[in-house]
Parts: C-alpha cells; sequence; structure tokens
C-alpha cells in the first residue's frame, strides 16, 4: 500500500500545529521527516516518526511497539538524529550496533523527567570569582 504524501504547505501547517513553533517545525521537516525518493514528504508530525521507528524496532524486538511508541511520544526519549532520520528510511544504511535495552530503566528516566518537582532542569552558569582575576 503506497505511503501517503504531503504537500510542503500541509506538512508545515500540521508540523507548526503539532509543535507550536515555526523554527522547531522547519527542523523536524528539514532534517528528519520521512521523504520518498522524489523528495516528497511522508510524514508531517514527530507522531509520524515515532510510529515509523516504533515499527522498525518492534521488527527486531517482538511485541515492543506499544513500550517504544511511549518512550518516543512527548520527546521522553530521544535518540540520536541518525536513528530518528534512518531508522525505516528506504535507503539503507547503518546506524548502530545492535543493544539490548533494558525498558524498565529507560521507563525511569523518562518518568523522573516528566514528573513535577523531579526534572532538574539546565545547570546554572556559575558565580564569576570574586577579587582580582589573573591578567588584569
Amino acid at each position: 500500500m503506497p505511503r501517503r504524501t504531503y504537500t510542503e504547505e500541509d506538512a508545515e501547517r500540521l508540523a507548526l500545529d503539532f509543535l507550536g513553533d515555526e523554527l522547531r517545525a522547519g527542523v523536524f521537516l528539514w532534517r528528519y521527516a520521512l521523504r520518498d525518493p522524489e523528495g516528497r514528504l511522508l510524514e508531517a508530525t514527530p507522531r509520524e516518526m515515532w510510529e515509523r521507528l516504533a515499527r522498525q524496532v518492534a521488527r527486531v524486538d517482538k511485541g515492543s511497539f506499544q513500550e517504544v511508541l511511549w518512550l518516543l511520544s512527548d520527546f521522553r526519549f530521544v535518540p540520536g538524529g541518525r536513528i530518528l532520520f534512518g531508522l525505516g528510511h528506504w535507503r539503507k544504511s547503518t546506524l548502530c550496533n545492535e543493544a539490548r535495552l533494558d525498558w524498565a530503566s529507560l521507563e525511569e528516566v523518562a518518568l523522573r523527567r516528566t514528573l513535577p518537582g523531579r526534572h532538574r532542569g539546565p545547570r546554572k552558569k556559575p558565580p564569576p570569582p570574586k577579587g582580582p582575576t589573573r591578567g588584569h
């Protein structure tokens, strides 16, 4: 069954609706959304990408589709860019070595990042040194 293709305008609108920001939508469509060999967009939202990734993982790790989809959804876990771009891509490429994942550990990490009060956020800059500094 042929996959649906999106016009650039439809994909931009859907990505913007999903991501809420023109920069993020543009980066997603330019760098990670799957395209066919002629360059037509086959994905317009991260949700479609997450489903593609989960399907490909489930081909190897039978029955893991829902777990992987949950882990990827809402950016709980973000694989490297080459994985986001290449896994399930029509071009055949080597993306990584096989590794067994401990789903319980990954789920725990994801939950810690999404629960209120548990996210540490970005590190703060250290305060400037006090007193005279070298060279001044």
